[in-house]
Order: C-alpha cells, then structure tokens, then sequence
C-alpha cells in the first residue's frame, strides 16, 4: 500500500473517498496530505518515481465536464473549470521543488543540476478525483488532464502516466529523495485511516494541539481574485475600459512578472465590461494547456469555434468541431476560415467576441511548427475585422514580446499595453486591510508590511497571511510592527517558505553576472531603504559596460531601482524582503545553486 504522509502540527481534513482510493496504490507511491494547509491548498500530492500528481478531491455532483469552460452539476448550476485553478497550484509546487533541488535531489547524480536544466520539461500533473459522480456524467479526455470518478481508472492513469519520455532518466526520484522532501516540508508518516502519526499510533493519550478558530483566513495568494478581494490597477482598469469601449476596440496586452496580478486584472475587467451588457461570446484559453491538445493538425482555431457552436444553441460544440476537423483534414488555413465565418456570423446575431489568451509566452516551446509561429499573426488579422469586432486581451511575461514571430509581427502597434509592477500605497494599504476585523493594524505596521513587500500584491497576502494564522493561534489580533517583524523573521527562518521570496529572482539565478551582482548590492545593503553607490562596488564592477549588462535583468525582474542624483549612479532595493533574506540566507544555499563572485 502507499505510504501516507501529512502535517503533524496541523491534522487534515481530507476527501476520505478519495483517501482510500490511493491506500490502495503500490508501496513505490508517496501521498502528502494538504501539504500544511497553507502553502499549496492541494488536496494530495502524489509521488511515484517517475512523476508528481496534483490530486483535487471533488465531493459534488458533477453532471457535465467541459474543456476550457464552466462545469455543470446535476442542478444545472456551473462551477468554474476547476483546472485553471489546478494548474496555478501546479506552478507553485513545481517552484518549491525548483529552488529546494539541491536539498532534495542527489547531488551525486546530478539530479539537481539536471532538474534545473530541463525545468521546462518539469510539470506537475493535474488530476481530478470525482467522489460523487452523476451516473450522466461525461468526462473529457486529455493527454496529460484527467478527471476520473472510480477508483480502478484513477489508480490504473497514476500507475501508467509518467513523465514524457525524454525526461525520465533526469527527472526520476528515489526514496531517500522523497524522505529528504517529507523532512524539508516537517512532514510525517500517518495511519491512512486514523490519520494518527505511525510514532504514536500505540500511544494512548496525545497532547492536545492548538485549533485555530474558524474566522478563515481573509489573505489568499494562491489563485486568481475578481470582485470584493480585487484591489487597486484603478489607472490599469480604466486604459483596459477605454480600450474595450473603443471603436473599432483596441487589442489589449497585459504584461508583468509572475504573480503580479495579471490574469486577476484580465478576469476583472472583462467582468466589468460584460456587465454592461449580456450578449457576447466568451474565449479563453491558458497556453499552459497547450500540449495536452492529442491532434497536431488541429489548429487552435477549432477551439474557439466550439465556443461559438455551444453559445449558437448547438448541442454539442465538441461535434461540431470533430466534424469540421475531419471534413478539413488538418488543412490550418481551412479551419482559421472557418472561425473568421463563425466570428463573423456570431457578431451578426448581435453577439460581441471576447478572447482572453492567458500566459501566452508558452508558445516558445511550439515555435518550431509553421502554424504555431503564424498563430498570432492570425489573431492580428482578426483584431483589424471591423467586421468581427473583436475584443483581444493578451496576458504575458515580458519575454512573450521579445520572441522572434511577435517583435517580426509588432504585435504591440495597435495594441494598449499595460505593465504591471508593485501597487500604489493607497491600493497597498487596502490590501492590507481586508484583514480587518478581527486584525487591529496600526498604521505603522501597515507601512512595514508594504516596505517588506515592497507594494508586491502577492508578497503582501503571503506576508499578511502568517499574520494572521499566527494572531487567530495566539488571540492577539492588534498588530504591530514586533508582530509583523516576528511573522517575517519565522518565514525567512522557515526553508518551506523560501521559495516564495525566490520568485522574483528565479530567472536572475541563471544568469551568473546579475546573480553575483544582486549578492554583491545584498551585501553593501546594511539598513532599509538604503540607497546603494555603484561606485562603492568592487573592482570587478567598475568596468561600465558589464556593470550595464548585470544591471538590466536586475531592474527587469523589478528587483531594483535605478536612481540619479547629482551625476552619482545609486541603485534602492524595490521590495526590501528580499534583500533581508538574501542577507540571511543566500550563502547557506547549495553550493551549486550560488554563483561564484
């Protein structure tokens, strides 16, 4: 049977349905329960040798599954495509396991060097449990997304699927991994039915634990926010308004760092457009998603053209989209026609045709097709059809632009490009502040968490999320700037956490240059907000032009901040968490992950 793993300090809560379904799996799998209950919010983390699935337990009665759109319960009510959400978590597991390789993989082998050299083939699979399945249910397939509702097929997908083929050999995990994983994460072996810790199943009285109240936790940094929990971009939304309200609409692209609120400020501004009106057609689609599509000559044209065949009263968009791809045979020109026609006759009976393509900078990897490449030349086409009208919102990292088919095609002449980076105070401030009641801020503390995060969104709900698992544990709920220092000080402390502070110079870690440089400012950095002379950087830095060279990746990862006085050349930290924990940790790292200066 597998081995069953959670938080000693935190009993959880699982789906016991499904818990009982992976009892069953071999004894080379390893399942973690809840993951602490705070990181990740994954149901089961599930690892075998050859591959790491993300298990979501789904207790409802699910009628319908669809492929990028809502699902449907047996009351006909629609549930959002829960993969979205998925995926998310998917991201941020693969990102813990990123920067803790070389405490978890086997130096001796090489594992942790090769993890980092093929991480874009290092995916952690989504899947979908359903307890309480219809007995109409229909379930989509998908290559690597998969929903199964008994407990046979789901146990027969995790013995079988395993990572492509080209990556087991770097990507495989033995035991002593997996132990050295469940150690970092402070997690221990549990009975699978009583849930009790193995080292004291035979124990007859335990000590009690600490139970948090059940005020839940307003501060969540883990997925996507619309409505009430969406804060700030007020001078993003209104450029995204006019831009959609314009005649013909303008196309719009949304680009910023990981987890800087882009696919949240794409979700709340064309909710707040469709609300004006309720005839339109809405495409979506995540690029993440992109190679789990089984047929390579279907272009990604078909896709959409399912949306128009549902939204047109047809009763199966899936057919009439296998009936196109026959009929076509894979001919990408012929199915881009047929969605021009589709859109065409969708804006005739009075619809508006909304595309929102998410996380577009995964198409790096296709570009070697001819169709990939001409994609978004296409796009651009249909985006100058006054006849089509087509409202286009596109969400990228800066790179997306950079890539070869988009700087040919200029994608961005047309289009009203949004930027993101840190929030205003005010939005800052407000962000803060949705903990109240029962946290008590004083101002001063208000601004200590926006200088730790420097105006980051994602790093204020991280932070204000301990605050106040620790307030709700303690019954403290006046906060200070001791208590926001004592919360920061256990996250830095904490090696779980360190991944979150690795986000924004994940992609500097490759580049040895800025690496060394980013330690070197670290250094000269001794108290807040401290502005730093490049002049008072080592010889090394003082030939100009490799200073420049270091210094650009630093600013484009919002890292730092370039400033000028006086003809001096001073460089400020923009999120002052990060240097603090790259003072106190940056050098304890593996002595393969630090770049030597």
């Amino acid at each position: 049977m597998a081995r069953i793993f959670g938080s000693a300090s935190k009993m959880p809560t699982p789906n016991r349905a499904v818990l009982s379904w992976l009892d069953l799996l071999p004894d080379d799998f390893r399942v973690f329960i809840d993951l602490e209950g705070s990181d990740f919010h994954a149901d089961f983390l599930v690892i075998k040798p050859n591959g790491i699935f993300n298990i979501e337990a789904i207790s409802l009665p699910v009628m319908e599954t669809r492929v990028n759109a809502d699902w449907v319960l047996e009351t006909r009510e629609a549930r959002p495509d829960p993969f979205l959400r998925l995926l998310d978590q998917c991201d941020k597991i693969r990102d813990y396991l990123l920067m803790q390789r070389g405490e978890i993989f086997s130096a001796g082998k090489g594992q942790a060097d090769a993890v980092w050299v093929h991480r874009d083939q290092f995916k952690i699979f989504p899947v979908i449990a359903l307890s309480r399945p219809s007995a109409s249910l229909s379930v989509a397939r998908h290559s690597w997304r998969r929903v199964y509702a008994d407990s046979a097929r789901f146990r027969k997908h995790l013995s079988e699927f395993e990572w492509f083929p080209q990556t087991v050999r770097q990507f495989a995990l033995d035991n002593d991994a997996v132990n050295r994983l469940a150690e970092l994460w402070h997690l221990t072996q549990l009975h699978p039915r009583s849930l009790v810790p193995i080292s004291q199943q035979f124990a007859t009285a335990q000590a009690p634990r600490r139970v948090l109240p059940e005020t839940k936790n307003p501060y969540q940094y883990t997925y996507t926010v619309t409505g009430d929990r969406f804060y700030g971009r007020d001078d993003e939304l209104l450029k995204i308004k006019r831009a959609l309200e314009s005649v013909p609409p303008r196309p719009i692209i949304i680009t910023g760092l990981q987890r800087t609120g882009k696919s949240s400020l794409a979700n709340e501004s064309i909710m707040r457009y469709t609300s004006t009106f309720g005839q339109y057609t809405d495409f979506r689609f995540d690029f993440r998603l992109f190679p789990e599509r089984q047929n390579p000559t279907e272009d990604l044209a078909l896709e959409f053209l399912a949306s128009i065949a549902r939204d047109s009263g047809t009763s199966s968009g899936t057919d009439v989209v296998k009936e196109y791809s026959s009929a076509l045979k894979g001919k990408t020109g012929d199915q881009r026609r047929l969605l021009r026609e589709g859109l065409r006759k969708n804006r005739e009976r009075g619809k508006h045709n909304i595309l929102v393509l998410d996380e577009c900078q995964e198409i790096r990897k296709y570009l070697t097709s001819e169709n990939h490449r001409s994609f978004f030349g296409f796009i651009d086409t249909l985006c100058r059809d006054a006849d089509i009208d087509l409202h286009a919102v596109f969400v990228c990292r800066p790179h997306f632009l950079e890539l070869e088919p988009i700087v040919e095609l200029n994608l961005g002449r047309l289009c009203e490009t949004i930027s993101l980076g840190p929030l205003y105070t005010t939005a800052a401030a407000s962000l803060v502040s949705q903990g109240e009641p029962p946290l008590r801020f004083k101002p001063e503390a208000k601004s200590r968490i926006i200088l730790l995060a420097g105006g980051h969104p994602f790093w204020i709900q991280f932070l204000c999320h301990s605050i106040f698992e620790r307030a709700a544990c303690a019954g403290r709920f006046d906060v200070d700037t001791s208590l926001v220092d004592e919360c920061f000080s256990a996250i830095v402390a904490d090696r779980r956490c360190r991944p979150q502070f690795y986000i924004l110079f994940q992609d500097i870690q490759g580049d040895t240059l800025a690496y060394s440089l980013l330690q070197d400012l670290a250094d000269l950095a001794d108290h807040e907000m401290e502005v730093i002379n490049l002049d008072h950087l080592g010889e090394r830095w003082h030939d100009r032009q490799l200073l420049g060279k270091g210094l650009r990746p630093l600013i484009d990862n919002q890292i730092i901040r370039l400033e000028t006085s006086s003809g001096l050349h001073r460089v400020r930290f923009c999120v002052e968490a990060l240097r603090v924990w790259m003072r106190e940790n940056i050098y304890t790292l593996p002595e393969h992950v630090s770049a030597t200066k």
